[in-house]
């Protein structure tokens, strides 16, 4: 108030009052100098707005955003938790399949063995969807673009729909352009993931005839995948074409139930092209086939012969050498599945139960190699490893490789 009765000119300026009632009321001001004809400052005129309810409207969204971030932080605490708590029984389970199935059984234990695979592995890839939803959905995702073989990639892919087709029945091709450059920069496990989710989904919609995929660059843009997958299925009604990407929607609802499966997939891959900047396309007619056309763009690879060069040098390696090898891991279920795959190994493993113990281990032997679980109780595995650089740094030792072993969310 000082400030306007001394004449000088405010603009939403804000101040408390006190009333008789014992309430507060929040004022804002603007004030100005009133001038005569000659230009002669003769007063100030000095007007006050209530903006309590707008100021307690502004409390309320500062409120409401904090909470919003807490719940965010919250639910991005929960899908890492979830997912380490999920991921580690399963590839214990898988692991301690794996390792039966070296050993000596009988037709129906093998039999019995492929059931508990199938089964675990449908187990995984219904919660990796679950997951997936949930980062993408709260923008948690980020991709992870490096160069890699772009062929051999496609080839694997097409490997596995291909045996997945002939073992329901059908015929698969695949169409791979050599005009598609060896090596491109692109985030090939998303690449990967999208052309495996549009495959399966083919095959399960598809009856009799063929499913094909098809990968070339666009003709018109050079730096553009085109990838193509079509069916000889079911087909998709026109009306739902659009819906069959939203999230546990299918184009019927009696799908599920024939099909199996929660509606994920399509929503997945359209999110995912959405994130690497990339476009789908739907055409499909009932009873006759359905074909999804998918476009990605792309950053050509500097080093085209890296890959031949590091399969020259890999197979000049000669005989294994012994190494010592560390393992950090608290999980028991972990240790035995790893400690046996090592059994058969010629190399020394010890077992540190936590990244603490890890440190202490390496302050008194060196390791050629480091097996380093992320999540542990009394030090973390990004701890443990600082702590072990340090150690290098401070005594002039060689680094040791370190591997990092999680089953925690890593995509964002």
């Amino acid at each position: 108030m000082d400030i306007i009765e001394q004449g000088l000119a405010v603009e939403n300026f804000e101040t408390t009052i006190h009333c008789k009632n014992g309430s507060e009321r929040v004022l804002s001001w603007n004030s100005h100098d009133l001038k005569d004809a000659d230009g002669e400052v003769i007063g100030s005129l000095a007007l006050a707005k209530d903006i309590t309810d707008m100021h307690h409207s502004q409390e309320e969204l500062k409120h409401a955003l904090q909470q919003a971030e807490s719940a965010s932080k919250a639910k991005d605490q929960f899908i890492a938790a979830t997912s380490h708590k999920i991921r580690t029984p399963i590839t214990a389970i898988l692991g301690i399949i794996d390792l039966l199935a070296k050993t000596e059984l009988s037709d129906k234990q093998r039999e019995h063995l492929d059931v508990a695979r199938t089964a675990t592995n449908i187990l995984s890839t219904t919660m990796e969807d679950v997951l997936d939803v949930a980062r993408l959905k709260g923008g948690q995702y980020q991709l992870d673009e490096r160069e890699e073989a772009l062929s051999s990639s496609l080839e694997d892919i097409a490997t596995i729909l291909g045996n997945d087709a002939r073992n329901k029945g059908l015929a698969f091709h695949a169409e791979i352009g050599s005009e598609l450059p060896e090596r491109i920069i692109v985030d090939h496990a998303r690449l990967h993931q999208i052309l495996m989710n549009l495959g399966y989904n083919a095959i399960k919609f598809t009856e009799q005839g063929a499913v094909t995929l098809r990968a070339h660059l666009d003709e018109e843009r050079p730096d553009v995948l085109r990838l193509t997958v079509s069916d000889t299925g079911i087909g998709i009604p026109d009306e739902k074409i659009t819906s069959i990407f939203e999230p546990y929607e299918q184009a019927d609802n009696s799908m599920s139930r024939k099909h199996g499966g929660l509606g994920l997939g399509l929503a997945i891959v359209a999110q995912l092209i959405d994130l690497m900047g990339g476009d789908i396309e739907v055409s499909s007619v009932i009873d006759v086939g359905t074909i999804i056309t998918v476009e990605l763009p792309f950053t050509v690879g500097a080093s085209e012969h890296n890959g031949e060069a590091e399969t020259d040098s890999a197979s000049k390696g000669g005989e294994q050498r012994s190494l010592r090898i560390l393992l950090a891991e608290d999980n028991h279920l972990n240790v035995i599945v790893i400690t046996s795959f090592f059994d058969e190994m010629p190399h020394a493993l010890e077992v540190a139960v936590n990244g603490r113990k890890a440190v202490e281990h390496y302050q008194e032997e060196h390791y050629d190699l480091v097996l380093m679980d992320i999540q542990m109780p009394e030090l973390d595995g990004n701890s443990a490893m600082q702590q072990i650089r340090v150690i290098e740094q401070d005594e002039g030792r060689n680094a040791s490789h370190i591997i990092a072993l999680t089953a925690a969310d890593r995509h964002g």
